[in-house]
């Protein structure tokens, strides 16, 4: 790669889990790498994952296997290179990290997949050095190692290391664009007398993005995981210079039923909200409809006694002010529910 040429980058970095953020001044003092983040970028409020359930891996999280693999054509046809990196702790008893499969972005194997440790970022090879300086998409995750862990913690630690990685490869004012976020909030389990209410702690998670284009802030906009990967490639399309590329990705992705009904999140932040989009969960035993102002969720059949009389299966709840889904409202709010699921049955066919 010419030195003389600086292309843009886009790290797209996965925690585990994470917790979403207390909201920060300013011009409040800023002590760890999180509230940095927090104070130069722009915070999505309403970030959602999509697919939630047990045992997901991380192209469920994203869309699913056609559209990560429509995602690496794009790329492709774009001239653009992609790579994952693992970043595991350092361990005593194993010095050799091992490939988490289910954090495999799909058509990825663990041959085509970096590990580092937070060691060898200190001493990186020349040839991972050159690897990750000449990648132009890397996606980098970063594994929680227990459910109870200190998930600030980690998160200030990994983004450190982050921060420390880039110093290694570039020099200032070569910064990639940034998007952090994780595959899960932290929990927070339901009291018995909401045992039909899900856990929007394992849905909605911070989402951080930094460009030194775009101001900070924060939005309210409905977003979600299966928006990642489209909006990336929309970023690329926006900083490319190759008008005939930018032209053969457009009319690729526009052609691509994966990528319909997606959000471009990086356009015109923090512009105008999109207040009337719905976007469809689905977790263990549950599926969900989420517009800005309303959740929706409906639970399979499992054998519960009745919670709502009217019908035990569904509760609808306020957003975003009932964060925890505490208050059931389908019965002051009938006629909200069913024009959801209308326009579920006609935006989402089975």
């Amino acid at each position: 790669m010419s030195p003389f040429v600086i292309r843009p980058r886009f790290w797209l970095v996965l925690f585990d889990r994470l917790q979403m953020p207390s909201i920060k001044l300013q011009d409040s003092i800023t002590t760890d790498v999180v509230d940095q983040l927090e104070v130069k970028s722009v915070f999505f409020e309403q970030f959602l994952i999509q697919n939630s359930r047990t045992g997901t891996d991380l192209g469920d999280a994203l869309g699913g296997r056609e559209c990560c693999e429509a995602f690496l054509r794009q790329l492709t046809l774009h001239g653009r290179t992609f790579l994952q990196l693992q970043i595991t702790a350092d361990s005593e008893k194993d010095i050799a990290p091992r490939v988490d499969e289910s954090r495999l972005f799909p058509g990825q194997s663990p041959l085509q997949t970096l590990l580092l440790t937070s060691t060898s970022i200190e001493a990186l090879s020349p040839e991972d050095r050159n690897t990750l300086a000449d990648t132009d998409v890397l996606l980098i995750t970063i594994a929680t190692q227990s459910h109870s862990a200190d998930t600030a913690a980690i998160a200030d630690h990994g983004l450190a290391l982050i921060q420390k990685l880039a110093s290694h490869l570039f020099h200032d004012g070569e910064d990639p664009t940034l998007l952090v976020t994780a595959l899960r909030g932290t929990p927070c389990p339901a009291p018995p007398s909401l045992e039909f209410g899900i856990d929007e702690g394992l849905v909605r998670v911070p989402a951080w993005y930094r460009n030194p284009k775009t101001g900070a802030g924060r939005v309210q906009t409905i977003c979600g995981s299966y928006d990642l990967l489209p909006s990336i490639l929309g970023w690329i399309k926006t900083v490319s210079s190759d008008s005939a590329a930018a032209s053969a990705l457009s009319a690729e992705q526009s052609s691509d039923v994966c990528f319909q009904g997606t959000l471009p999140l990086f356009t015109d932040l923090p512009g105008a909200e999109d207040s009337e989009r719905m976007l469809r969960l689905q977790g263990d035993g549950w599926t969900a409809l989420r517009t800005q102002q309303y959740l929706l969720v409906t639970h399979d059949n499992s054998g519960h006694d009745a919670y709502a009389p009217e019908d035990p299966l569904r509760q609808l709840y306020l957003k975003p002010d009932d964060y925890w889904n505490v208050n059931d409202v389908i019965v002051s709010y009938g006629e909200i529910a069913s024009l959801m699921l209308q326009a579920e049955a006609e935006s989402f066919p089975l």
